[in-house]
């Protein structure tokens, strides 16, 4: 399995979910053909093996954390957690899952009897986790929980239904209220670009209120240059000061460009402007602004060798890491041009 990054040779299930859409991506756009060791046919048989294989927790649902080089359980990490599943990660490898069955039916079976309880391998009852995926939903304005539900709702259609709909509604909710982002207009919900970028690349017949979220938010980024004359680029990723960062570019309480650590602490630090999201915005947004800031992180990190590099803060400081997330989106990104280019 592919490690999340540069030193971080382990893996999560969102790592997972976005390393099974990166090979479909690449499949689709004849990066890899469908044979020999590195082709579609073999990498989609040794992530299902895992999947079909690996070690669960008590609770019988995956471990946080799994060692990418050996499959086995990443305990330092893992054993740390308070829940018995990851939702968040379970949702974005369910969206994959779903693809990837949908993409490739002779794999149909493998994948639901991975994710349906009772069949053949008898895994994790993912099954009792739905009314609280739709508890959650229907009460949320965060992103992360369209993902979340559109992962669960591929699976179980009808226990979703209309879900993910309230989630958009929640978030355009006149109760909900605007904030201004350097007079850009948003609503004032938990707001990050990776996953906006990762819905409208990676599922399918989303509200077309998500493509306007989508674009509002590149606005948000093309205002604050044309304000400071400085470059962002929101996501979340690794970071030069701590293991972990995520950048809202609207907050669920109204703040706005803030950055929390993997503690959600808020952090006083150059955000990051993050490879992935640049190129994810230059795919649905062919302007200048979007040419000129991936020319910008072009000039400032090396040339790609194995991977585009994850990015550089704002301070000019240089996140060396080649990270699967960065270069998964990226592939995903590469494919929606494409598709979407007249």
């Amino acid at each position: 399995m592919p490690w999340t990054g540069s030193g971080s040779p382990f893996i999560t299930d969102w790592d997972i979910g976005v390393y099974i859409q990166a090979v479909i991506d690449a499949s689709k756009l004849n990066i890899t053909g469908a044979s020999g060791d590195w082709g579609f046919n073999s990498r989609m048989d040794k992530v299902l093996k895992f999947l079909e294989t690996r070690e669960l927790n008590n609770a019988s649902y995956p471990f946080w954390f799994y060692q990418s080089t050996d499959g086995k359980v990443w305990h330092d990490a893992s054993d740390k957690t308070t829940e018995p599943v990851d939702i968040v990660d379970t949702g974005r490898l369910f969206v994959a899952l779903n693809n990837l069955r949908n993409y490739d039916n002779n794999l149909t079976q493998r994948v639901n009897n991975i994710v349906l309880y009772g069949q053949q391998y008898n895994r994790s009852n993912y099954a009792a986790l739905l009314p609280s995926v739709a508890a959650d939903g229907y009460g949320s304005t965060s992103i992360y929980a369209y993902i979340i539900c559109s992962g669960f709702a591929g699976f179980w259609p009808d226990t979703l239904r209309g879900i993910q709909t309230k989630i958009l509604d929640n978030i355009y909710s006149p109760s909900n209220g605007n904030v201004s982002v350097n007079g850009v207009v948003l609503p004032k919900a938990a707001i990050t670009t990776d996953v906006l970028l990762s819905c409208i690349f990676d599922i399918n017949n989303t509200d077309s209120r998500l493509n306007t979220l989508t674009n509002q938010v590149y606005l948000a980024h093309q205002a604050y240059y044309n304000a400071t004359g400085k470059y962002r680029a929101f996501g979340e990723g690794a970071s030069i000061s701590t293991d972990w960062q995520w950048e809202w570019v609207v907050f669920h309480d109204g703040r706005i460009w803030i950055a929390l650590d993997q503690n959600y602490h808020e952090i006083s630090v150059p955000p990051f402007i993050y490879t992935k999201v640049a190129i994810g915005f230059l795919a649905m947004n062919n302007s200048s602004f979007s040419k000129s800031l991936c020319v910008y992180l072009e000039h400032s990190n090396s040339e790609p060798v194995v991977g585009f590099l994850d990015g550089v803060d704002e301070g000019g400081s240089v996140l060396n890491g080649v990270g699967s997330l960065t270069n998964g989106l990226i592939i995903g990104a590469a494919l929606y041009a494409i598709q979407n280019s007249s």
